[in-house]
């Protein structure tokens, strides 16, 4: 399958499997029961607006680290005063953009308390782009989850979305997803230098190995390791998603447990508990990517909102993806 192919399912995936969790997110409990709504712009979430934010900088700048974060500054505080902007953002989205909008510069305006799925519902776009540079993958991930989220997992596991994208881009099989995921986090000590330049301005310098490196990536890595096990109720083994570690996990479960199938597993993560449209947006752009946009049932594709728009960002990063290889 060509990459292109794979890049759109991931764009539309991402997209649909958000459009499709957002009218049951605050529904409490289980079971939910998820189902296509009708009409002929579906809408999907800040999930979905907030990932073309990343894929927009990306196409812009190209490999210059600091011109990607400034469009990406640029995109978040556009966003968060535009009309699009009234899904039910993330209070720490919010705030962020709120920081970034007064002035702040990135790498201070993240909150520290805050490891929510916000860091890692948009990253999809950074793991389509980069496809043999581990380290720019992993800075850019850290970039844009940092300038909204400053918690030690909330970039780490952004760090690996962005991976877990990259990998089913390149071919990797669902079933062998969770102990590639695994062997990431063992090595990102040794890939972690970059992560030292920006957090010395604000923690102190023997906070950023025991909580950025070490405490970050345990999460990550603890959560990842439950992921596509035997769960009768994923939910309550691997977190509701609205932290970043369980919304990767569940998504990387949902993915397993449906070996790939893009309705079958997006529907699974949008009717379990907790924040389905986030969990059902990371679910959709991996089985996206895995499967590519045939994957996707052509009525999601036709009648999701904004299908154009999504079209052309996922050509743009398809593009962007071949100047870099």
């Amino acid at each position: 399958m060509e990459q292109a192919a794979r890049i759109e399912g991931a764009v539309f995936g991402q997209a649909c499997g958000d459009a499709l969790g957002y009218p049951i997110e605050f529904v409490r409990g289980i079971p939910k029961t998820a189902a296509w709504p009708e009409g002929e712009s579906v809408p999907y979430t800040d999930d979905t607006q907030m990932a073309l934010c990343v894929a927009d900088a990306l196409s812009e700048a190209g490999t210059e680290f600091g011109a990607f974060m400034d469009a990406l500054v640029t995109k978040f505080v556009a966003w968060s005063r535009s009309d699009e902007n009234r899904y039910a953002p993330g209070l720490t989205c919010m705030k962020g953009c709120r920081r970034l909008e007064e002035g702040v510069a990135w790498h201070l305006s993240g909150s520290r308390f805050s490891k929510g799925c916000g860091a890692n519902m948009r990253v999809a776009p950074v793991g389509l782009v980069f496809a043999s540079d581990d380290e720019r993958l992993e800075a850019y991930a850290f970039g844009q989850a940092f300038a909204t989220h400053a918690h030690p997992t909330a970039p780490a596991a952004a760090v690996a979305t962005a991976h877990a994208v990259r990998l089913l881009l390149e071919g990797v099989p669902p079933a062998d997803l969770r102990a590639r995921l695994l062997e990431a986090a063992e090595k990102h000590i040794d890939r972690s230098r970059y992560w030292r330049d920006f957090l010395r301005s604000r923690i102190p310098a023997e906070e950023i190995e025991r909580e950025y490196v070490e405490r970050g990536w345990d999460e990550v890595g603890r959560a990842i390791s439950k992921a596509g096990g035997d769960h009768d109720a994923p939910h309550l083994t691997l977190g509701e998603g609205w932290t970043a570690e369980s919304a990767l996990a569940l998504a990387t479960h949902f993915l397993i447990r449906a070996d790939g199938n893009y309705k079958r597993c997006v529907t699974d993560a949008a009717e379990g508990s907790g924040d389905s449209d986030s969990v059902a947006a990371i679910a959709g752009a991996f089985a996206g990517v895995h499967r590519g946009i045939e994957a996707v049932p052509g009525k999601w594709a036709q009648t999701v909102a904004n299908g154009e728009r999504l079209k052309e960002a996922a050509a743009a990063l398809a593009k962007t993806r071949r100047a870099l290889a």
